[in-house]
Formats: structure tokens, C-alpha cells, sequence
């Protein structure tokens, strides 16, 4: 439990942090789905990586 916890923070940290990035605080449904597309496509972050659909909804 304390390892899923410490996922949800790591995933909330980089939301935000791509949230401050894209000016969206805060966020509505829509980000989440622009949210979802920019890690989809590698463009979360820069330098991103892919990240597969059972990671994005993990």
C-alpha cells in the first residue's frame, strides 16, 4: 500500500509539474485528456519518453 501511494505522488508531481508547464491550473476534463495525449505521444516532458497505455492507466 505505501509503494501505490508513493506512485499516486510521483504521478500527481508530474501532472502538476505538466500542468504549470501548459499554464492549465487548474485543470479541468479536458487537460486530463490533453494530459493523457502528451504522455501518450512523449511530449509530457521534455526529452519525453512513450509511455504505454497500461502505464497512463495504470
Amino acid at each position: 500500500m505505501a509503494s501505490t501511494h508513493r506512485a499516486y505522488a510521483a504521478d500527481w508531481k508530474h501532472f502538476t509539474a505538466w500542468c504549470r508547464r501548459q499554464t492549465f491550473l487548474p485543470p479541468h476534463s479536458q487537460v486530463v485528456g490533453l494530459y493523457i495525449t502528451a504522455c501518450a505521444s512523449g511530449t509530457a516532458e521534455q526529452g519525453g519518453k512513450l509511455n504505454s497505455v497500461s502505464t497512463i492507466l495504470g
